[in-house]
């Protein structure tokens, strides 16, 4: 169909993106330091239990492009509460997880 830019959800391509804000407390988040940043682990009693799922991509954190930033600069965003995270969500998750252990390293947990 017609590319329209207003859809939430792209279904055909198997992508979706995933808005979350926090305004306090731990995220729960474990993620692989690359670019984008990706989650590998979401803890069970988490904030964000249930609403990110691992193989997500960190896309904006507060309306900031995170995507081409540093390890140390995405963590220090991560910090600021309220804190609005925008994450890309594809189907094969999975299959991202895996090439993001072969080619990231574990960030500490959020």
């Amino acid at each position: 169909g017609e590319d329209s830019g207003s859809s939430d959800e792209t279904e055909e391509d198997g992508e979706e993106v995933v808005v979350l804000v926090r305004r306090q407390g731990s995220l729960g988040l474990k993620m692989w330091w690359q670019n984008p940043p990706v989650v590998r682990a979401v803890r069970s009693k988490g904030l964000l239990q249930g609403q990110v799922v691992p193989g997500d991509r960190l896309l904006l954190v507060n309306d900031v492009d995170v995507t081409r930033m540093s390890e140390v600069q995405v963590v220090m965003l991560l910090q600021q509460r309220p804190l609005e995270l925008k994450l890309l969500r594809r189907r094969r998750a999975e299959a991202d997880i895996a090439l993001s252990q072969r080619a990231g390293r574990a960030l500490p947990t959020l």
